[in-house]
């Protein structure tokens, strides 16, 4: 038996005041006619009352199957969801978790329940999660909101999410299902269509710039020259001013170089790179800049020897990078940089790249990986797009902090040898490979 009614309380309490009525109409009706001894009659009221019970019980029971079916099939549906489907009460707190989410985020659903949803935001996102504790108190809905959330293994996931409130058939806020699905994949895909098309760009913009440069350049060469040998009052006043000119003429070049390597990244020869020697190579190169404006530049590595897999000259690309930002942040107060390395889990490594130089703005903190932006007058903007450019395509993260007054860290994890980079499963190596 079955009633359009949702609730299911209501479909019982209905159930038994049907069965129940008809059951007392009919059956004395039936009685009246089978006797009129009143022994009789009892023993039959008797009997009539178990019969009720038994009845009453299989229509119940069929009643709980038909219920416990459908909640099955819908479990079932949830549990099997390649999206990650995420149940939070009122105060934030995961009470369901699929196994999208354990796939997404790397906890197990034993992990994770009773414990706040703050786990699987990261550090500078916490106006956010006030935003969302918010949400689930309120039972606002969200809809397609891209966001950054923290994985197990503390590498970030962009997802889009869907938030929906979820309420008893009383309207009481019960909690908040959140649909999350990963958009890296497709991140990837628009980041790559988009690139390939500044690349085109790039490569005949470079081309039509670098020409007019170079001629220009050896004008101003010849300029000189000719003006150093027309007299000492007229070279002190013109031989500045043509090197301003060649500065700035230097600068163009270098952006439309800076372009052409933002938008069409040169091929990569990966080899397994020993970070120890790797990072006393790079301070053994770097002193001298640093000690000619009374700075300090130091390696620290801990533990073993780590591996990694890299490009080697582009890596040594993004540390030469980092390392001249933060040479530029420590020129008028002297100050310490310090590369380091360790490991970041089993399957990553973990390279810092930290001074405590004058710091960077929150405002501008946030966008300092944009193309184009810089926080330098004489920056071209597309230093720090490009350190992260290499490092994506590593198999890498790089991650920064800052705080004014106090210094900058920019921590890049990259793949350990050994490790298939994404997979977290180990790759067999020989130690000829490796070498």
């Amino acid at each position: 038996m079955s009633f359009p009614v949702r609730d299911s309380a209501v479909r019982i309490a209905v159930l038994f005041a049907l069965v129940g009525g008809l059951w007392v109409v009919v059956s004395d009706a039936i009685l009246a006619r089978m006797s009129t001894d009143p022994d009789t009659i009892a023993q039959l009221d008797i009997l009539k009352g178990w019969a009720f019970v038994a009845v009453l019980a299989i229509l119940l029971y069929l009643e709980r199957r038909r219920s416990n079916r459908d909640l099955k099939r819908l479990a079932a549906i949830v549990e099997s969801s390649d999206d990650a489907i995420i149940g939070a009460d009122v105060n934030g707190c995961i009470t369901d978790w699929n196994q999208g989410a354990v796939a997404l985020y790397g906890y197990v659903a034993s992990e994770v329940r009773g414990r706040s949803v703050s786990i699987l935001y990261p550090r500078d996102r916490r106006e956010e999660l006030q935003r969302f504790l918010d949400i689930y108190r309120t039972g606002k809905p969200v809809r397609h909101f891209e966001t950054i959330r923290m994985h197990k293994d503390g590498h970030p996931v962009q997802v889009s999410l869907t938030a929906s409130p979820i309420r008893d058939s009383a309207g009481r806020l019960l909690g908040t299902a959140t649909i999350m699905r990963g958009i890296a994949d497709r991140k990837r895909t628009e980041e790559a269509a988009r690139l390939a098309e500044v690349g085109r760009l790039a490569s005949g913009l470079a081309h039509e710039i670098r020409n007019p440069l170079n001629a220009m350049r050896m004008q101003l060469a010849v300029l000189r020259d000719v003006v150093g040998t027309s007299g000492e009052e007229a070279a002190s006043e013109i031989i500045p001013e043509i090197d301003c000119v060649e500065h700035e003429v230097l600068r163009v070049q270098n952006l439309a170089s800076d372009f052409l390597a933002y938008g069409r990244p040169a091929f990569e020869h990966p080899e397994a790179i020993r970070l120890t020697e790797f990072l006393d190579e790079l301070v053994h190169f770097l002193q001298p800049q640093f000690e000619h404006t009374g700075g300090e530049v130091v390696s620290e590595c801990t533990g073993e020897n780590i591996t990694v897999v890299a490009d080697r000259g582009k890596l040594q690309q993004v540390l030469l990078n980092l390392a001249e930002n933060a040479r530029q942040a420590l020129k008028d107060t002297g100050g310490r940089l310090v590369l380091a390395c360790g490991a970041a889990s089993p399957r990553d490594a973990r390279i810092r790249v930290q001074d405590n130089g004058c710091g960077i703005p929150p405002d501008r903190l946030q966008r300092i990986f944009e193309a184009f932006y810089s926080t330098r007058e004489e920056g071209t903007g597309l230093g720090l797009a490009i350190v992260k450019q290499i490092v994506e395509t590593a198999g890498g993260r790089i991650r920064v902090e800052s705080e004014i007054g106090q210094g900058t860290s920019f921590e890049i994890q990259l793949p350990r040898a050994g490790i298939a980079p994404g997979s977290g499963k180990e790759e067999i190596r020989t130690e000829t490979d490796e070498r």
